[in-house]
């Protein structure tokens, strides 16, 4: 048997690389690339992680369709063997040219993605055998090359469509990347499913390269209908445990002196998301508005991407019933601290939703601005721009998101040195300004402007000379009228 291993592999290096030497050449090259590519972030490195796996799957399709073709059984001698050895044996040989490929994506679970060896080990094994059995079932497709393109859509989807910043499902069919995201941690649905299209994979290769082609199709509708009563089953259960939590009482605690109602999810997180919540709204309210929520409701609200459309759509994320903020736990995905624009885009969600309830209601401005929820004031709504960077980087550094508060820390000096203004930046320069060294200012500012309602920007000049010589004096905010004015000439 490992005599016909050998010459399989040496036929493929032949046929699909030229030669041994060019196959070297080629996996140094992908190896080097995926190295340099996994020195980024999460997200580059979880991609690095499904071009692996896209890799094995190439080289099992072209192992398989190689020996598909007629003269194979002949060079390797394998006319006496029936078809579950000839099975096994293809099975062997892409086992043996991916080892290599099998190893470095342990190790890439281990030392880039930083899993524990256990779980590395379980992750890697699951998902080797899945590259490996939807290679061997795409291989079945290989007229016209329809299998090969089969692979590429599916894993570039993948890699370009299946985006680690999403957070509002809880998990998708065919996502490779839900067991990575969150470190050391099963996604139980996503687990299910990859193991139920590994049965299908695997079932229907078997039942495709079987030379017995009797009752083919009727195999095929029985193996497809046992899979989607399994996925179904679930759906179910993924259903059947989101209407559990549902029928759970809140629990009641108190974080920052806010009231804190939370069901589904672990107390940790809800004081983890309480906390941000809390320093937020006092921010705000330090600036003008008055946005003192009575409480916060945190609910869980976790189920797969198939069942929300069922239920007609995502919800939102934060939800407002009068003084009370509903926020809806989503995945555990919006907490993941390894995934910056995760925790950056919960920030700045927090900021934005709580500024649209903030009643900023005054005059259409000379551009017309509008609100989502109706005409306010647009110099307001600049400032408070202006002022979002700085709030967030404070919110990072209180709560130790360290990456974040760098972030903003940046976009923050970045704005305050803004070389080319113009009317529809100028005031959120200026309002970072104010942030910084007039910060007992903000809330005489914002009534201020809302009570005389400027409508141009002249006007709201005006106010700032008439009412705040201190913040009009300034160097900076001189230098950005200035600016403002030599740009208008």
């Amino acid at each position: 048997m490992m005599k016909i291993i050998k010459r399989t592999i040496d036929i493929v290096n032949f046929e699909v690389f030229n030669s041994l030497m060019y196959r070297i050449l080629i996996n140094l090259f992908l190896f080097l690339t995926l190295i340099y590519i996994s020195s980024g972030d999460l997200e580059e490195k979880l991609i690095s992680h499904v071009i692996i796996l896209m890799w094995i799957s190439i080289n099992t399709y072209l192992t398989f369709t190689v020996f598909k073709k007629r003269n194979c059984e002949f060079l390797l001698q394998t006319s006496y063997l029936d078809d579950k050895k000839k099975i096994s044996m293809l099975c062997a040989t892409v086992f043996l040219e991916n080892l290599p490929w099998i190893i470095f994506l342990l190790i890439h679970s281990v030392f880039f993605i930083k899993l524990n060896l256990i779980f590395a080990i379980s992750i890697t094994i699951l998902y080797t055998v899945f590259a490996i059995v939807f290679a061997m079932f795409c291989s079945r497709m290989s007229k016209n090359n329809i299998g090969m393109m089969v692979i590429l859509i599916f894993y570039f989807y993948n890699m370009f469509f299946r985006s680690v910043t999403e957070t509002n499902v809880e998990s998708h069919l065919i996502s490779l990347f839900e067991q990575l995201m969150i470190r050391n941690t099963y996604n139980a649905v996503n687990l299910y499913s990859l193991i139920i299209l590994i049965m299908f994979f695997a079932i229907g290769s078997y039942i495709l390269m079987m030379a017995n082609k009797k009752y083919l199709y009727v195999k095929m509708i029985m193996l497809t209908i046992v899979v989607s009563s399994l996925y179904s089953a679930v759906l179910y259960y993924d259903l059947n445990q989101y209407n559990t939590i549902k029928t759970q009482e809140f629990i009641n605690i108190k974080v920052n002196g806010k009231d804190v109602e939370y069901r589904g999810i672990s107390k940790e997180k809800a004081v983890k998301i309480s906390k941000i919540l809390t320093d937020i709204e006092k921010r705000i309210n330090s600036m003008g508005p008055d946005i003192t929520y009575e409480k916060y409701v945190i609910d869980s609200e976790l189920l797969t991407n198939v069942l929300w459309r069922y239920k007609g759509g995502k919800i939102d994320t934060f939800e407002s019933e009068g003084r009370i903020l509903r926020f809806n736990y989503t995945s555990d995905n919006l907490l993941n601290d390894d995934i910056e624009k995760n925790i950056s885009n919960l920030l700045n969600g927090s900021y934005h939703f709580m500024l649209e309830n903030v009643k900023l209601y005054g005059t259409i401005n000379e551009y017309g601005y509008k609100n989502i929820r109706g005409t306010f004031n647009v110099y307001v709504y600049q400032l408070f721009e202006g002022y979002k960077n700085l709030v967030i980087k404070d919110v990072a550094e209180k709560n130790n998101f360290e990456s974040i508060q760098k972030e903003f820390s940046e976009k923050t000096h970045l704005l305050l040195n803004k070389k080319s203004l113009d009317l529809y930046n100028y005031i959120k320069v200026m309002g970072a300004i104010i942030y910084e060294n007039f910060p007992d200012k903000m809330p005489d500012l914002y009534n201020v402007i809302l009570k005389e309602e400027p409508q141009k920007h002249n006007e709201l000049l005006e106010v700032l000379k008439t009412n705040f010589p201190e913040i009009n004096n300034h160097k900076d905010v001189d230098r950005v009228i200035r600016s403002l004015k030599n740009n208008k000439k």
